[in-house]
């Protein structure tokens, strides 16, 4: 009798940790996205601007790259995203964020980084950032902030060695 008792014991253990890991599983994979969001952050591309007229940020052998400078949102786009904060945090005064996970610093770094959430920030969506610009149909999104890294560019789409001129409008 005590081992039937003992069995049905086990049994129900064996039972209840199926239970929980299935439940931990099923967390678990909702919280982090799983391995494809179901909704990716995409946007029409008549809503983006049109960023065929930048040139690419030259590499320091005198190269291009695929980045581009966008001087009217003071930004360095990339063909592909990263995360909207790393990009945001470059406008305050100080990084990394504050303890309370705000931008500290001047107004108006504070107003350029809050401009920069707004534009950047998921919005109805899982992913790391919204899409702000097109060039045909690559999408681009914000990469740096500020054009510091990108002073010199050269015509997209060169293979050679080119002469870097200042980052703007072509």
């Amino acid at each position: 009798m005590s081992g039937l008792i003992i069995l049905w014991i086990f049994m129900g253990l064996i039972i209840a940790g199926a239970i929980g890991v299935g439940i931990y599983a099923a967390v678990h994979h909702s919280s982090s996205g799983g391995t494809l969001p179901s909704n990716p952050c995409s946007e029409s591309t008549s809503n983006l601007t049109d960023v065929s007229g930048l040139a690419c940020c030259a590499t320091s052998s005198g190269g291009n790259s695929s980045l581009k400078y966008s001087p009217d949102l003071n930004m360095v786009l990339a063909p592909f995203p990263s995360g909207y904060l790393d990009v945001c945090v470059g406008f305050c005064d100080q990084t990394p964020l504050g303890p309370s996970g705000t931008c500290e610093g001047s107004t108006g770094s504070v107003a350029l980084f809050d401009q920069c959430v707004d534009l950047l920030a998921p919005k109805m969506c899982q992913g790391e950032a919204m899409p702000i610009g097109v060039d045909g149909t690559i999408l681009y999104y914000g990469y740096l902030a500020t054009g510091n890294t990108c002073t010199s560019c050269c015509q997209c789409g060169t293979s050679d060695l080119c002469t870097p001129v200042p980052c703007g409008p072509t």
